[in-house]
């Protein structure tokens, strides 16, 4: 049931690895001409992201394929003033927007000083196994205080929707919510709630959520916020492209996503994982190739937004084109500076592990060893494998810390962050790897290449929903 090994077929010979990178370079030169000349982003409902889509169906177009322009509409959040976060009582403090906190995506908006009430179950250090984290997951959590108050609630133990059910059924006025401060969970991320949440919502890193604990416990502790957003519907698009060759029934899809974060102009991410795929598309014409398969190139829509455009593309096609999809390839940030040869594929899906077996063996035919990793629904792989699509991809790391050990196979620097510049504003074609474009572009040509012109398996596990549990992330959001 697992997928053929790679085998050595007769075939064009493929461009030098040189020309490939050069080619994906022009592509993020692009991308970064894009960003400058619309405020400094590619973000899904910008003028950013409908130039990156023009450029792309242009690139698409030019190599002489039919592109379709799939339309959807997206409800998106804007701050419409700069947010503050500041203590007031005991000493006076003001909170660093992205170093400090950010504010929730739907937050409510709210100008307000009151008290901080910390929620019960909450604990400081967390246990070293993170069991135990509970900090506003039962009704119990809220003492009486916290009506008209700031709850100050910890991550960890439960979905981040009921952290905000149960505060603001407690009477809570605004909700700061502070990283567990396990190993991975110490700094800021973005997290999200529903659309038509009214609470004033705001994600703390450990150590300011750790020092608010502290003086709540102490002594009383007056924070203000000033938080000014509202919601906004815009259309977005996803770029299809299909090859002009290829059994219709047995399809590969391509992909990655083509937004940006409001931040900065994502050029690792993911500029890199688009120019991989517009370069495999362009090659793949260019040799005049008759694969074996379809092969579909996609560019996803909103991803930074919750993988809006993957889990459109998939929840509305037909039962019967779904079927016809025997597996999804996906290139997220491919050029991380100080990089890992992550092979990102989804352990409880056999037919995943296969995928990324071919990766793994890509990577060592050219003496490269690789790891394993599993994105937990945080990139476009999560509605194919909730649809029972195989799929994986690659990855170079994101904000995690490279370890020693990974110093020791891969390079680089151990203790710092694969990628410093992961949304954020200097992720631009500054912050990109060559020699990591060079690796990976080499690995995921290859695999296209052998699964465009191979008879694809039947696999048998991948029917129904395969993830082992609820995934950690949506995208970038936080959901627990």
């Amino acid at each position: 049931m697992l997928a053929l090994p790679l085998v050595a077929l007769a075939g064009p010979v493929r461009p030098a690895v040189a020309d490939t990178v050069a080619t994906m370079e022009r592509h993020l030169d692009a991308l970064q001409t894009i960003a400058d000349q619309n405020n400094g982003n590619r973000a899904a409902g910008s003028s950013g992201y409908r130039a990156s889509v023009d450029y792309a169906a242009k690139v698409l177009e030019k190599a002489g394929y039919d592109v379709t322009r799939q339309r959807f509409e997206i409800t998106t959040y804007r701050l419409t003033e700069r947010p503050a976060v500041a203590v007031v009582r005991p000493e006076k403090q003001r909170l660093r927007e992205r170093k400090d906190y950010l504010v929730a995506n739907f937050s409510g908006s709210a100008s307000l000083q009151r008290p901080v009430v910390p929620a019960g179950g909450t604990r400081v250090p967390p246990p070293a196994d993170g069991k135990g984290l509970k900090s506003g997951c039962s009704a119990d959590d809220f003492p009486a205080e916290t009506r008209g108050a700031i709850a100050l609630v910890q991550r960890g133990g439960c979905m981040l929707t009921q952290k905000f059910e149960n505060a603001q059924r407690a009477g809570a006025r605004a909700m700061l919510l502070f990283n567990s401060g396990l190993p991975g969970e110490k700094e800021v991320v973005t997290i999200t709630a529903e659309n038509g949440n009214t609470l004033p919502i705001v994600f703390l890193s450990y150590r300011a959520g750790r020092d608010l604990l502290r003086s709540a416990e102490a002594r009383r502790t007056v924070v203000r916020l000033d938080i000014r957003g509202k919601v906004l519907t815009k259309p977005t698009w996803n770029l299809i492209a299909d090859s002009r060759g290829g059994d219709p029934e047995r399809t590969l899809v391509v992909g990655g996503h083509l937004d940006s974060v409001p931040d900065g102009p994502g050029i690792n991410d993911n500029g890199s994982g688009i120019a991989l795929v517009l370069v495999a598309a362009q090659q793949m014409a260019e040799r005049g190739e008759k694969p074996r398969n379809r092969v579909r190139f996609a560019l996803w829509a909103a991803e930074e937004m919750g993988l809006l455009g993957s889990v459109h593309y998939v929840t509305t096609l037909p039962k019967h084109e779904r079927q016809r999809i025997f597996a999804y390839l996906n290139f997220d940030m491919v050029a991380s500076p100080n990089y890992v040869r992550f092979v990102d594929e989804t352990l409880a899906n056999p037919a995943s592990v296969a995928i990324g077996d071919d990766f793994r063996a890509a990577f060592k035919r050219k003496g490269l060893v690789s790891a394993h990793f599993d994105s937990g629904g945080r990139t476009d792989t999560f509605a194919f494998i909730e649809a029972g699509i195989p799929a994986a991809g690659l990855f170079s790391g994101a904000e995690g810390e490279k370890t020693k050990s990974q110093q020791k196979r891969y390079g680089g620097r151990a203790g710092e962050p694969y990628d410093a510049c992961y949304h954020q504003p200097c992720d631009t074609i500054d912050n990109i790897n060559r020699r990591a474009l060079r690796e990976f572009s080499s690995a995921a040509l290859t695999v296209v290449g052998e699964m465009a012109r191979r008879k694809p398996a039947v696999p048998e596990a991948t029917a129904a929903r395969t993830l082992s549990s609820s995934p950690r992330y949506k995208g970038p959001y936080a959901l627990y």
